[in-house]
């Protein structure tokens, strides 16, 4: 088995869930740092649009454990990861 198939049959386990989780805190946090890099620094605006990232996703776990009893920590973990992602991304 090539190596390319090695990753993509690791990924698919993940679940199309897990990729929304990454690109919900990617498309959450990008808009705010955009917004606040004009008056803020960028330093200062990576940070914010992660933290106004980090805050909603911890926001719809709190949601889901009132609504449906389920608070799923590793739905936050790849919240997490996409978070990670933007500021290793702005950060370039």
């Amino acid at each position: 088995m090539r190596t390319v198939d090695k990753v993509l049959t690791w990924l698919e386990r993940w679940g199309t869930d897990r990729f929304i989780h990454i690109l919900a805190m990617l498309v959450t946090a990008w808009p705010v740092a955009f917004a606040l890099s004009f008056p803020l620094g960028r330093t200062e605006a990576g940070l914010a649009g992660a933290g106004v990232a980090a805050i909603i996703a911890v926001g719809k776990e709190v949601y889901d454990k009132r609504t449906t009893g389920l608070f799923d920590r590793v739905d936050l973990a790849f919240d997490l990861i996409g978070i990670i992602l933007f500021l290793i991304i702005f950060a370039l």
